[in-house]
């Protein structure tokens, strides 16, 4: 059952529909597109992240905040010096 509509209504109704279909075709993007972009973005927040960390601890064991860095970080080496 169709409601009745005028010529108005019927262009109206038309607008829309032309303005949702470029609304589509702008956002189409594949499932592997967005996957990509999604596993860069986490590995970009990870390897942020820790490169952060890492240049804080230099910088608070540099600064003597963090005195047991240096310690831990000697057993660290020593441990690979004798498994390598």
């Amino acid at each position: 059952m169709m409601i009745p509509m005028d010529a108005q209504e019927r262009g109206e109704i038309r607008k829309v529909e032309n303005l949702l279909g470029e609304i589509r075709s702008n956002t189409k993007t594949s499932w592997s597109k967005s996957l990509s972009n999604g596993l860069l973005y986490g590995i970009g927040v990870v390897v942020g992240t820790t490169t952060a960390v890492v240049l804080l601890g230099i910088l608070l064991s540099v600064l003597g905040i963090i005195p047991g860095l240096n310690v831990l970080a000697e057993r660290f080496s020593d441990v690979l010096d004798r498994a390598f």
